[in-house]
């Protein structure tokens, strides 16, 4: 609507098919699709809440927009071999980092290759391997070992008393680093 000049006058009701189909292209070429079907979810709700409850008389041309068909993701993993290397190169690569106000950072503690690992083999998200405690860990019948965590991700979304716990396994790789 900015580019078409109308950004300082115009009304809601005044957005118009062409408006739209301006706008959808326009967003087409900056965003990735899922974002492109984000935005014209948002305004077709915005507008759907301008029809509904502010009694705005208008037509919701947001609504006729197609979705986009959004690619699958491409889950890229390391094979065990890449990630010693990356562990390796911890120890080979010079850690000094010189920066341009001539301050020195040294870019390697002795705790990274063993955090790296715990990372790796736990499976967590960050913030819940950052929070693991040794009384998180629970010892079986059988000899079975797992952390058990709250599941912060599910936690935060379903805003319920509920808690969602997370088993963590810990295997004889996860053991021999803890």
């Amino acid at each position: 609507v900015r580019e078409n000049g109308k950004i300082e006058w115009i009304k809601p009701p005044q957005i118009n098919r062409a408006d739209v189909s301006y706008f959808f292209g326009k967003i087409k070429e900056k965003h990735s699709p899922k974002s492109v079907n984000n935005i014209i979810q948002s305004l077709t709700t915005f507008f759907n809440f301008l029809i509904d409850k502010e009694d705005f008389i208008m037509k919701n041309y947001f609504k006729e927009c197609a979705s986009l068909p959004v690619p699958k993701k491409t889950i890229k993993t390391i094979d065990k071999e890449d990630f010693e290397s990356i562990l390796n190169a911890v120890d080979t690569y010079y850690p000094i980092l010189v920066q341009n106000n001539g301050n020195k950072i040294n870019l390697y503690q002795t705790w990274m290759k063993d955090a790296f690992r715990l990372f790796l083999l736990a499976g967590g998200r960050r913030e819940e391997i950052i929070h693991l405690r040794w009384t998180d860990i629970f010892t079986l019948k059988n000899g079975t070992k797992f952390f058990m965590i709250g599941n912060l991700k599910a936690n935060r979304i379903q805003k319920t008393d509920k808690e969602y716990i997370k088993y963590i396994p810990i295997g004889a790789d996860l053991e021999k680093v803890l």
